[in-house]
């Protein structure tokens, strides 16, 4: 994975920090150089945030560390919050029996008074403790004191996916995609569905991504915990099928759609869709195509994956989290990946499959243009019959010397399609015949003073069949004579 310039700095930082905090909670004689392994220049950085002050380190903003308020929670020294959620808060605390820094999770007071907070608590132990995975954060104690519900977990000192800088470069977002999606296969495979996967869920130990938070899993054989009507989880991550209360909660498709929100949000350096309003927002990830990320050249492939990963309808997904790795790891290699980037039609149909009304104006409008369309071709078609058939009547008069029939026949073909060069050539030699046979009867009733130069224009038009060129020889003698 490429590196992350301003989270390794901040994480130096924090690293002396909590040396130096421990150091002083346990009273022990351990000055701020010595925990910063003797780098002058990170101590004078340590120093400056325990002064109280903000410093700008590569464009980060630190704020002061907090103050350590040294409790005492049975086996733990709590030094200082790391988090707090809707469940209870994430202290930095020592284990003394083990001399350890673990992230301490524990139900406050005032949480304690929801009915289902404790076993919620406790549902979460139970099923992060059951995984075994390097991007799945460690469980190391779980238990009550003081009637206090806590689990302990290893302290990752981060920073999380939401704090990296983005864009980050495509191969280390497949990377951490890849690990990712190996992670929740192993849950899944325990029947169990994070249902939270965001960036803010994923912390970094080192250059691996760990995911966190399993305080909203369920096993998918469990359903108890969720209130009828509520939907829980984080809206900008959440896969459609989880707005409708009355769907599957437990199916793993939904951590691959999260996964596929993160990895968008890593390639793009924006959320997968902008809307703020929690109703615009519902209204986007119901019916809008995610923004196209444009990755170029061998990139594609990484864009087509995390698209179909975001697909709308769960049956057009990577059917599991271990399919979705092996396609990012197809692309890492340099391999054809599975995914295949799905066409303008399919794109459009599912546009009308989310918009009935839509789909409905749009079908009758097809309608209307096809049954115009067929209309069109079936008058065509009779017109082109109509023409063949007076085309070849006008033939079968002319072969007959019925040439002012066959005139007229054509004249009226002609008038129907001014540009057919087939009965414009009829039409000009029927005419010709018809001047031919006036010229016969004028000069054999020696009625008409016909020039030879006319006869001879004549047969040029005309034609030259020998029984033709007989007549016109005979007109030109008695033209002739005249």
């Amino acid at each position: 994975m490429a590196p992350i310039d301003d989270s390794s700095i901040w994480q130096k930082v924090q690293d002396a920090l909590e040396r130096h905090l421990l150091a002083q909670s346990n009273g022990e004689p351990l000055d701020l150089l010595t925990a910063c392994e003797g780098d002058h220049a990170l101590a004078a950085k340590v120093r400056e945030v325990l002064d109280g002050g903000q410093q700008l380190l590569d464009g980060t903003l630190l704020e002061a560390a907090p103050e350590p308020i040294r409790q005492s929670f049975g086996d733990f020294d709590l030094l200082r919050p790391l988090g707090r959620g809707g469940m209870g808060t994430v202290y930095l605390a020592r284990q003394r029996s083990l001399g350890r820094l673990v992230a301490l999770k524990r139900i406050e007071h005032a949480a304690l008074e929801q009915p289902a907070t404790r076993l919620r608590m406790q549902r979460e132990a139970e099923l992060t403790a059951l995984l075994d995975h390097p991007s799945i954060v460690p469980v190391y104690a779980v238990g009550e004191i003081d009637r206090i519900p806590f689990m302990a977990m290893k302290y990752l000192s981060g920073p999380s996916l939401a704090q990296v800088p983005r864009p980050q470069p495509p191969e280390a977002v497949a990377r951490i995609g890849a690990a990712l999606a190996k992670a929740l296969d192993a849950a899944h495979t325990h029947g169990i569905v994070h249902r939270d996967v965001k960036p803010a869920n994923v912390l970094l130990d080192g250059e691996t991504p760990v995911l966190v938070d399993f305080g909203l899993a369920r096993a998918q054989s469990d359903p108890t915990l969720t209130q009828e009507g509520k939907v829980a989880g984080t809206l900008r991550y959440m896969a459609p099928e989880r707005l409708d209360a009355a769907s599957p909660v437990a199916d793993p498709r939904v951590d691959v759609y999260g996964l596929g929100a993160t990895l968008y949000e890593l390639l793009a350096a924006r959320a997968l869709f902008a809307e703020e309003a929690p109703t615009a927002l519902v209204r986007a990830i119901l019916s809008r195509e995610p923004p196209p990320l444009r990755l170029r050249g061998r990139h594609h492939d990484l864009e087509t994956i995390v698209l179909r990963a975001l697909a709308k309808e769960p049956a057009r997904r990577f059917p599991t989290a271990a399919a979705m790795a092996d396609d990012l790891e197809r692309y890492l290699a340099g391999q054809p990946v599975q995914s295949r980037r799905i066409g303008l039609g399919s794109r459009v149909l599912r546009q009308l499959q989310r918009h009935p009304r839509t789909a409905a104006v749009v079908t009758v409008l097809t309608a209307a243009a096809v049954l115009f369309l067929v209309v069109m071709l079936l008058t065509a078609a009779r017109a082109d019959a109509d023409r063949q058939r007076r085309l070849d009547t006008a033939r079968q008069d002319l072969d007959a010397r019925r040439h002012q029939r066959a005139h007229d026949t054509l004249q009226l073909v002609v008038a129907a399609h001014p540009d057919d060069p087939e009965a414009s050539t009829l039409l000009a030699r029927a005419g010709a015949e018809i001047a031919l046979d006036r010229l016969l009867v004028g000069v054999a009733d020696r009625s008409a003073n016909v020039a030879a130069g006319t006869i001879a224009g004549l047969q040029a038009v005309a034609g030259t069949s020998p029984a033709r060129a007989r007549v016109l020889a005979l007109a030109r003698t008695l033209a002739t004579a005249h």
